[in-house]
C-alpha cells in the first residue's frame, strides 16, 4: 500500500514542480473555425446499421486557459444517415456501455494523422435512440483536444502550428464504431460470500482475485491512454479507476501478515506502475 501511495505523491509532486515551466509555454492561437470538406467512412460494429453523408466539416477552436493543460479544444459534427435499425443496450453501471464511436483524420494517402482524433460527445443514449429508429439522419458531435508536450517547451509554439496544419491537411475522416459490452462489477460478490466469515486466507485469495481484475482494467486503459492521450474519455476513466484502486487498498490490512498475498499485491501494483511508463 505505501509503494501505491508513494507513486501517487511522486506524480503530484512532479506536476507541482512543473508548474512554473508550463506557465511560460506558448502555442498558436487556433483560428476560431476551420471548414474540411473530406470524404467519410464508418468502420467497426455499426458500418452496416450508419453511414456517412460527406457533409463538409466545420471545426471550432477554443483555446485553453488552464496553464496546467495548456492547448485547444476542437469541436466538429458528422451527419449521419441511420438506415438500418439496431436495438442496443446502453446505460452506466460498472461502465459506460452502449454504442460508441470515435473520429481519425487521414491524409491523401489513408495514413492517420497522428494526435487528430476525437471522441464522441453525443450521448450514448441519444446515439442508440437514432440506431433504433432504422430511419434517421443526424448529426453526432464529437469533441478533440490538443495539449501542448510541457516538457518541449522551445518547440511548443512550432508543433501546435504544425498540429494545425495536418488538421488542415486531412482529405479524409474515418468513424470508429464500436458497441461496448456491459461489465459487471468485480466487488458485487465479493462481500455476500466473505459474510459470517472473519478474515483468513480464503477471504484474501478471493479479495485479491477482484484485485486482480481491476488493476487489469487499468492497465488496459493505460495503454489505451498511451496510445490516444489526447483523448480525455481515457484520462477520466483511469482517475475513476486508480480511485476505485486506492478505495480496495486499505480492506488488504487483514492480510498483511499473508506473505504470498502480499508478494501477489506487490507484484500487481508494480505492473501497474509500469503501465504508465
Amino acid at each position: 500500500m505505501k509503494k501505491l501511495s508513494t507513486i501517487l505523491l511522486i506524480i503530484l509532486a512532479l506536476s507541482s514542480c512543473s508548474s512554473e515551466k508550463i506557465n511560460e509555454i506558448k502555442i498558436t492561437e487556433p483560428p476560431k473555425e476551420l471548414i474540411l470538406n473530406v470524404e467519410q467512412s464508418i468502420d467497426g460494429d455499426l458500418g452496416q446499421y450508419v453511414s456517412a453523408l460527406n457533409e463538409r466539416i466545420k471545426i471550432t477552436f477554443a483555446k485553453e486557459e488552464d496553464p496546467l493543460m495548456p492547448g485547444f479544444d476542437y469541436e466538429f459534427k458528422v451527419k449521419m444517415n441511420f438506415h438500418s435499425s439496431l436495438d442496443v443496450k446502453t446505460g452506466t453501471g460498472y461502465n459506460h456501455y452502449g454504442p460508441s464511436m470515435e473520429v481519425e483524420f487521414l491524409d491523401k494517402d489513408g495514413k492517420v494523422l497522428e494526435q487528430c482524433n476525437a471522441s464522441m460527445s453525443s450521448s450514448y443514449q441519444d446515439l442508440a435512440d437514432n440506431l433504433k429508429s432504422g430511419s434517421r439522419e443526424e448529426w453526432i458531435s464529437f469533441t478533440g483536444h490538443y495539449m501542448v508536450n510541457s516538457m518541449a517547451k522551445a518547440s511548443s509554439l512550432d508543433d501546435s502550428k504544425k498540429f494545425l496544419e495536418k488538421l488542415t491537411s486531412a482529405t479524409m475522416i474515418r468513424v470508429k464504431s464500436e458497441i461496448i459490452e456491459e461489465e459487471q462489477d468485480p466487488d458485487a460478490g465479493s462481500s455476500a460470500s466473505s459474510d459470517g466469515s472473519s478474515g483468513g486466507g480464503g477471504d484474501c485469495e478471493a479479495f485479491l482475485d477482484d484485485y486482480e481484475e481491476v488493476v487489469m482494467e487499468y492497465v488496459k486503459i493505460a495503454k489505451k491512454m498511451q496510445s490516444n492521450p489526447n483523448n480525455p474519455s481515457y484520462s477520466m476513466d483511469l482517475a475513476k479507476v486508480a480511485s476505485k484502486i486506492s478505495e480496495m487498498d486499505g480492506d488488504f490490512n487483514d492480510c498483511s501478515s499473508d506473505a504470498v498475498v502480499m508478494n501477489k499485491l506487490m507484484a500487481l501494483q508494480a505492473k501497474m506502475a509500469n503501465a504508465m511508463m
